[in-house]
């Protein structure tokens, strides 16, 4: 296509693990049913006759938001609404797919400048996410608990079934 993209590839010593491999193509699942300006966009994945997993996605030359805020600490209010009205678009976007994305902190927000010189934010890593309509019995045991400690919703880090209010919490 002439197109400059991102790969990720799973390093071949976890590709081998059941597990790392699952997560790695409900992330190309989740991200595969969005397309939104604030979603990295997965174009394609696969598998290498070698056993090597990889996810083909569009690239966005960018930071991400915990790097911003541990480089200049708590943004600007009219900066902090702009990057959160477009993680909720995309947030909205995900849910109206049936897609809980279970893992939302810094780290999985890219921001960079778009063409128009305004900033871009993008959500990514669904690695954890929850898709309605699969059913997967490592996720849906009683107790399991699912994303980063810190930005977990009460409900989620008690083991509880959460819904999209999680993913905003």
């Amino acid at each position: 296509l002439r197109k400059a993209v991102a790969i990720k590839v799973l390093r071949p010593e976890l590709s081998r693990s059941t597990a790392f491999v699952e997560r790695f193509r409900r992330e190309a699942r989740a991200a595969g049913r969005l397309d939104n300006a604030h979603s990295i966009r997965v174009l394609d994945s696969g598998q290498t006759p070698e056993g090597g997993v990889y996810l083909v996605m569009e690239l966005f030359v960018s930071e991400n938001l915990a790097k911003i805020l541990a480089r200049e600490g708590a943004l600007r209010v009219e900066r902090a609404l702009n990057v959160t009205r477009q993680i909720l678009v995309a947030l909205e976007d995900a849910h109206n797919a049936g897609i809980l994305h279970r893992d939302l902190k810094p780290e999985n927000v890219l921001v960079a400048l778009g063409p128009d010189l305004q900033e871009l934010a993008k959500v990514c890593d669904y690695g954890i996410a929850k898709i309605a309509g699969e059913v997967d019995d490592r996720l849906t045991v009683t107790g399991s608990q699912f994303g980063t400690p810190l930005y977990m919703s009460p409900e989620s880090s008690r083991g509880e079934v959460t819904d999209a209010r999680g993913d905003l919490y």
